[in-house]
């Protein structure tokens, strides 16, 4: 995917502005080794590793404002911490287990789910009935 470049221009304080000034002036000079490199790279393998070995991968995403607070309104009601109750949605989700409220209609402890969208363009919509599991 392709990051977008942005055409605003940073606002910068007075610090990063004389900083940003010395830069382009020459004024820095690069440190890094060959050393520091591979010593950075490897810090950078084991994290990752690391992410991967604890059952996940950090992401960061956007979200409206609005659903992020329904989000921890629910997650607090729920007694876990938001990020917890966002990845079992996702992962709900991605697995098939989380059932989506515009093509399931519940009737008392069965749900009846709709056709696909080109199933219903024929002559009858028909509807397929599952039982489901009430306890």
């Amino acid at each position: 995917m392709k990051e977008k470049k942005s055409s605003k221009k940073p606002i910068l304080d007075e610090f990063e502005k004389r900083v940003l000034h010395d830069f382009e002036q020459g004024k820095y000079t690069d440190v890094t080794t060959p050393k520091r490199v591979t010593e950075l790279q490897q810090i950078a393998a084991n994290t990752i590793e690391e992410s991967h070995k604890s059952g996940g991968v950090p992401i960061n995403i956007r979200l409206p404002v609005q659903d992020l607070a329904q989000l921890r309104e629910r997650a607090e009601k729920e007694g876990l911490p938001y990020q917890t109750l966002a990845r079992s949605i996702l992962h709900r989700y991605v697995t098939g287990q989380l059932a989506d409220l515009n093509h399931v209609k519940v009737f008392a402890g069965t749900f009846f789910e709709k056709l696909s969208p080109r199933e219903q363009e024929e002559d009858e919509p028909k509807i397929q009935h599952r039982k489901t599991k009430t306890g």
